[in-house]
């Protein structure tokens, strides 16, 4: 009889430690680390408070209100596992799953620092006024935070963007606030300026030593952008007022230069993901069969005189430079020690932006 009880005392014990060192962890480390639930979604309990309660309730007779001798004692539980934080905050489809705002202030959360966004939220974000509530606190973080939400690129000019907006569904404008809020708080964190002009001058370097434009008739560079329609001029002004993203600009200038490939933008020039391909093959040869890119009939028609993919001559050239600048940046070791590329086959004109090999 005695051991029953002292084996109970002893179970109980370690159960109620076991029950506060969880509820712990997930309530300190809830801030600065993505922890899991403690509760399955089905659950019927997603209290500390109430799982203890559960235990304790009926082994304890005449004891009253136990958790509330335990919280003199010190043991304090607060977990509780709230609907908003079982929410699925992964993105899937652009088109709709910003449209309730919540993601959207996951972004601004993790972006400005701001924590308290999430509980200022309205969950379930299932009808309209809710759905503005959440985007507008988003959007004003982010305003706060420096994004310029009255000037943003698009294909129409310069918009603003408004919670109706993303609520609405408007890709265009849901991409360009995207990337404007990468352009201002991200971009600067990932790129040095000093670092990007260095490249662009080398790459240039590289370009004029070994003479590779053979196909292109525009030049990449100043000389195309006064050829611009007005809208792409108003867009690549926004370019040239950021010094960072400018930079940018001028290092996809210079590595397409050197396959003679002119771009003018961040949209229309990428969107055939020739681009792409290129600056990867720049620095990982391997990674992408050069000739195996496919040309749109707009590229094929910016070449001179000649409607092939991509010659041999420009390959390889291309590769040339390709090597001794990727061993210039210790991108090509790195490469080479995954394995080599594998061979691809004829990609339709939107796959050209996966063309990196698998092995790579």
């Amino acid at each position: 009889m005695h051991l029953q009880r002292d084996l109970g005392a002893v179970i109980s014990k370690r159960f109620l430690l076991l029950v506060l060192l969880l509820d712990q962890a997930a309530v300190n480390l809830s801030g600065s680390l993505r922890t899991p639930l403690l509760f399955k979604l089905d659950a019927p309990v997603k209290e500390s408070s109430k799982v203890a309660f559960e235990f304790l309730h009926g082994r304890l007779v005449g004891e009253g209100v136990i958790l509330k001798h335990l919280q003199h004692l010190g043991y304090k539980l607060a977990y509780t596992q709230s609907p908003l934080m079982e929410y699925p905050f992964a993105v899937t489809n652009l088109a709709v799953d910003l449209r309730d705002g919540l993601r959207l202030i996951k972004v601004a959360e993790a972006l400005t620092g701001d924590t308290a966004l999430l509980s200022k939220a309205r969950y379930p974000a299932d009808r309209r006024p809710m759905q503005v509530h959440n985007t507008g606190l988003a959007l004003s973080a982010l305003k706060e935070a420096g994004v310029p939400l009255s000037a943003l690129p698009t294909t129409c000019g310069i918009v603003s963007v408004k919670p109706d907006d993303i609520v609405d569904g408007d890709r265009e404008k849901t991409l360009s606030l995207l990337w404007a809020v990468a352009r201002t708080l991200q971009l600067a964190a990932v790129l040095k300026f000093t670092t990007l002009r260095a490249e662009v001058q080398r790459i240039l370097a590289r370009v004029r030593q070994l003479g590779v434009c053979p196909l292109i008739t525009a030049v990449a560079g100043l000389e195309g952008r006064q050829h611009l329609p007005g809208q792409q001029q108003a867009l690549l002004q926004v370019y040239l007022q950021d010094e960072l993203l400018n930079a940018l600009m001028e290092w996809v200038q210079a590595v397409c230069r050197s396959y003679g490939v002119a771009v003018h933008n961040f949209t229309s020039c990428f969107a055939d993901g020739v681009v792409l391909c290129l600056l990867v093959h720049y620095y990982l040869p391997n990674a992408i069969d050069l000739t195996g890119i496919y040309l749109t009939k707009q590229r094929r028609q910016e070449l001179t005189g000649n409607s092939r993919r991509v010659t041999d001559d420009l390959a390889d050239a291309a590769d040339q430079a390709a090597s001794e600048a990727g061993t210039n940046l210790g991108v090509q070791s790195l490469y080479s020690r995954n394995g080599g590329a594998s061979q691809v086959g004829r990609p339709s004109g939107v796959e050209n932006a996966f063309r990196v090999s698998p092995n790579g």
